[in-house]
């Protein structure tokens, strides 16, 4: 279970990582991310900006949190981490029920339009911030060749995450074109 933890660890900080950075060193990016807070209506237009520059310092405290060895700051980041994914799930939810299917602004620049893949998307975050605050929990020791195994597969799937929508439209069906026969 610790490499688990471990490999959820990694996943966790990338994602939350490139999430705070991509809105900490781009004011274009970090207004588009304010724009889809507002339009994604799940918090009062007054509280906007605000609850904007929370998520942001929530996203670094998380990465922050799970990068440090510690049993206590891996539960927090992993605690912060469910409780910011499961806002985000309903936001993305109530969005597209309400019929917007603007891009996402998550990690930065993206033309993939809103939908039940950035549903499953953080379903499958929520499932690592559950399993990683588990293995945490249970500890235990490691052998270091398979620690590095785990974390290393652990960057792998959170570089993959960061790049969910690229890799959304490039595998993503497409209408087959319609062709005619002239005979």
């Amino acid at each position: 279970m610790e490499y688990l933890a471990l490999a959820c660890r990694a996943l966790l900080i990338v994602v939350f990582l490139v999430s705070a950075l991509t809105k900490l060193t781009s004011p274009v990016r970090y207004r588009s991310f304010v724009r889809a807070t507002r339009r994604m209506r799940v918090v009062p237009r007054a509280l906007v900006k605000q609850t904007a520059v929370l998520v942001v310092a929530a996203e670094a405290s998380i990465a922050i949190l799970l990068a440090i060895p510690t049993t206590i700051t891996a539960l927090a980041g992993f605690t912060i981490a469910f409780g910011l994914l499961a806002g985000f799930t309903v936001g993305i939810i109530v969005a597209v029920r309400d019929g917007d299917t603007e891009p996402c602004a998550c990690f930065g620049k993206s033309t993939t339009p809103m939908g039940p893949q950035h549903v499953g998307r953080n379903a499958f975050l929520l499932l690592a911030a559950t399993a990683g605050f588990t293995g945490a929990l249970i500890g235990g020791p490691f052998d270091l060749g398979m620690a590095a195994i785990a974390a290393v597969g652990g960057l792998v799937f959170g570089g993959l995450v960061t790049v969910f929508d690229d890799l959304y439209e490039l595998f993503r069906p497409t209408p087959a074109a319609s062709s005619s026969r002239h005979g």
